[in-house]
């Protein structure tokens, strides 16, 4: 028990690391984005063209990867005479089938702008739009490319090149539109064709990179892929047949961000005809949501990554109470990380935003903060949501997830539609990022009650107590750094932009010293064990 728990960490600390640089190196990719772009129309045409290959991934094959084929992909590997035949059928019928996809989203590229930024129709963004759009589509199939290796990778026990790879792509970008001699200065108006195609081929050739900066990690371990289907799988068939499932899964959640994208750049487009030059649509949406979902992907993502094979491996052998143990164990793991994040973000949401955007106007990015506040809300649910996620798919049981996600996404689109009539457009990105954050209370609530159906147990009360006194610990550690941040504002003699920066980051610090001390005091979790880990560790090299 102590061994899996030892290796479940280590694994999760090797997918950590690779994500916080990886989440790091996106963030500074989007701030160099919005800085040639800006958060404006100009930048949501960019937006509404680069979403749309992860938008069709999403939709056909990236829900299967996780729910279906990783606990397939494990199966096949304990049988090692199997293991080449199934993965070599499971590739070559993907691939082969993502790369006609990647053609036919290509034709059908003006279509696509009409379903998802019906508001540009007839204007000059319009054309822009489209084509960033036919830039950005082959990502598609690379995306596809990456994510079936590092699915097989991560099987295998192998996390770090999955978790790294976007590394890669995110360096490419940031390279390619640094050397680009055009930051701020460009509009709607006067960007050229060639400057667009720059900028289109260089966010692609990040994705290149990404999909085979993992081959070597596969032909190291020895798996033999070559090109061929065995229809007669029994395995390949079984796999399929799951995938369906998560077919319906996506395109339900599609239909709900089809509505949330039209809701943001109608609004963009209405500001726009008002005078109103802050970028309030699809781009601070997308942005605040970025900076949102850090702590979850730092922490939770990498405890999901690591949690999914083991416990799909407990689950083959028919341990249910230990793999009960290690879900009550990994909900109490994230609450500790997760509840202080989201009141930190919604104390100094608007601070954060305004100290990484700095290269926009002051407003714009104080309007991201406001989004990322209405994200904020929603932190705790939507990571325990994808937890939840996670373990169903454990269980290879789609058809749950399909039926909560059903109820979750209409609830939010009827949100989101309210938003539409009863908020002004300037205002209505902030809604949307709200109307999110109710939708993964009742995500999450829904899919905690499933589990009960697999004999797993999980204490809900326990969960919330636990919950509690993190977040109790966090607001008294949250008001001296208000306080800090009033007395900063009030009396440093110094620039607004520095200003910020010393406020976040010294802000930062007193609520997070405070936040470990009191979580010492309490024994929270195993907060006061990882504590006595680092200062031995420090007292260790003190004494060298």
């Amino acid at each position: 028990m102590g061994s899996a728990n030892q290796k479940l960490l280590r694994a999760s600390s090797i997918v950590a690391l690779g994500t916080i640089v990886s989440r790091i190196t996106g963030l500074f990719r989007n701030l160099i984005v919005v800085a040639v772009l800006g958060s404006a129309l100009l930048g949501d045409t960019f937006n509404v063209a680069n979403q749309m290959p992860n938008i069709i991934y999403n939709l056909i094959i990236g829900g299967s990867l996780t729910a279906v084929f990783v606990p397939q992909i494990v199966r096949a590997l304990s049988r090692k005479q199997d293991q080449d035949k199934y993965l070599s059928s499971l590739v070559t019928l993907i691939i082969g089938s993502m790369a006609l996809l990647t053609i036919l989203s290509e034709l059908l590229a003006p279509l696509l702008v009409r379903i998802f930024a019906a508001s540009f129709v007839g204007h000059p963004e319009f054309r822009i739009t489209l084509l960033f759009m036919r830039l950005c589509l082959p990502q598609l199939f690379f995306l596809t490319i990456y994510a079936l290796l590092g699915q097989i990778a991560n099987a295998q026990g192998k996390f770090a090149a999955m978790a790294w790879a976007p590394v890669i792509n995110n360096l490419i970008l940031i390279l390619g539109f640094l050397l680009f001699k055009g930051v701020g200065k460009f509009n709607i108006s006067n960007i050229s064709d060639n400057e667009i195609f720059y900028l289109g081929l260089i966010t692609t050739a990040g994705y290149l990179g990404q999909a085979f900066i993992l081959l070597p990690t596969l032909w190291k371990d020895g798996i033999g892929i070559k090109p061929g289907i065995d229809f007669k799988n029994s395995e390949l068939r079984k796999s399929f047949g799951l995938a369906g499932w998560t077919l319906i899964y996506a395109a339900i959640s599609q239909i709900s961000f089809l509505v949330v994208q039209n809701i943001a750049t109608h609004a963009a487009e209405q500001s726009s005809k008002n005078g109103i030059t802050t970028g309030v649509g699809i781009t601070p949406y997308n942005n605040a949501f970025l900076i949102f979902i850090l702590p979850q992907s730092v922490f939770v993502l990498s405890l999901t990554t690591a949690l999914l094979p083991h416990i799909s491996n407990l689950i083959h052998q028919n341990k249910l109470k230990e793999t009960e143990r290690e879900i009550q164990l990994t909900f109490k793991r994230a609450a500790t990380v997760i509840i202080p994040s989201t009141v930190f973000l919604i104390c100094f949401g608007v601070k954060i935003a305004q100290v990484l955007f700095l290269g926009i106007p002051l407003d714009s990015s104080k309007f991201i903060g406001l989004v990322l506040v209405g994200f904020a809300i929603g932190l705790p649910a939507y990571s325990y949501y994808t937890l939840g996620l996670r373990i169903l798919n454990a269980f290879e049981n789609v058809k749950l997830q399909v039926k909560g996600n059903l109820y979750m996404n209409i609830l939010g689109t009827a949100l989101a539609l309210i938003t539409l009539l009863f908020i002004p457009s300037e205002k209505e990105t902030i809604g949307l990022a709200v109307v999110l954050s109710i939708s993964y209370f009742y995500g999450c609530w829904f899919t905690f009650n499933q589990l009960k159906k697999f004999s797993i147990k999980i204490s809900i009360k326990k969960i919330l107590k636990f919950n509690y006194r993190s977040l109790i610990i966090s607001l008294l550690a949250g008001i001296p750094a208000l306080f800090m941040n009033w007395l900063i504002d009030k009396y440093l003699p110094i620039t607004r932009e520095f200003k910020g920066l010393i406020s976040v980051g010294v802000c930062g610090v007193i609520f997070a010293l405070i936040y470990i001390y009191l979580a010492n005091v309490i024994r929270l979790g195993e907060v006061p064990n990882l504590s006595r880990l680092v200062i031995a560790r420090l007292r260790k090299r003190e004494s060298r």
